[in-house]
């Protein structure tokens, strides 16, 4: 039977998101299993189709896209300093230099959280993601934004003092069709997350899964499709993935391979 999910949360400028009526879902799922946040339907006003959920089954209707266009990013220079302001939309219309942070969690046991990425988001809808992706607030500095991005997205309260710095933060380049999403990255991991219960943003999360290092070396070979870029990238430069994603054509990265 067909499922579907629904929200009525959406970003404002600054990327906090409305109140009305965001579900809070919670997940228990352990590696090997994927924990599917998706909801009956209920008739909401002004729904926006969305379309075929990328590689599962159904399509889902929600009220807005996850990547609100007007939201505001800082815009650096290669340095990080930072030049001005952008909307969302011009940033990744013209490849406009700013901030990301990229999240990963592990369990005690070295299995890896991925989401699904939401069928909301304009790129790789329905794609499985690292733990979590955040772009920088105006004034907001990297770990505060993967601690924030934990928070919101999966419900995982921690402190700066909790994340551990992967790499210096490295340019990310990447185009694609009328996209060009041009970031200095920071990546963070945070070790030994002993949490079951996750709590997911609807309008960013589609699902989550705990995979072990080797399951996902082989699913991202058997089924690259099926996994975004950014993690593909990111994963293989960290050595996690021990060069078995590779990267893709369209994506170049100004930085050493650092291993884990």
């Amino acid at each position: 039977m067909a499922s579907f999910r629904t929200h009525t949360g959406v970003r404002g400028p600054w990327g906090q998101r409305a109140s009305y009526a965001t579900l809070a879902l919670h997940a228990t799922a352990r590696p090997g299993h994927i924990s599917d946040h998706r909801h009956t339907r209920r008739k909401l006003p002004n729904l926006l189709p969305i379309g075929e959920k990328y590689g599962f089954n159904s399509s889902v209707t929600i009220l807005a896209p996850a990547d609100a266009e007007d939201e505001t990013f800082e815009l650096v220079d290669e340095d990080g300093r930072v030049v001005g302001t952008a909307p969302r939309g011009d940033c990744h219309a013209r490849g406009l230099l700013h901030k990301s942070v990229f999240c990963w969690v592990m369990d005690p046991e070295g299995n890896i959280l991925l989401q699904q990425r939401s069928l909301a988001k304009k790129l790789g809808r329905g794609q499985w993601d690292l733990s979590v992706a955040e772009h920088l607030q105006p004034g907001e500095e990297y770990a505060e934004a993967a601690v924030r991005g934990l928070q919101e997205e999966l419900g995982i309260s921690v402190s700066r003092a909790d994340l551990r710095p992967l790499a210096p933060a490295h340019l990310r380049d990447l185009k694609l069709p009328n996209f060009h999403d041009r970031e200095l990255v920071q990546n963070y991991l945070l070790p030994g997350w002993r949490g079951d219960q996750l709590t997911v943003d609807p309008v960013e999360v589609e699902g989550t899964r705990w995979i072990s290092r080797e399951d996902l070396i082989r699913d991202t070979q058997a089924n690259p499709e099926a996994y975004n870029p950014w993690l593909r990238s990111e994963g293989s430069s960290l050595s996690w993935l021990q060069g078995a994603c590779g990267q893709l054509p369209t994506m170049t990265d100004q930085r050493q391979c650092v291993p884990y």
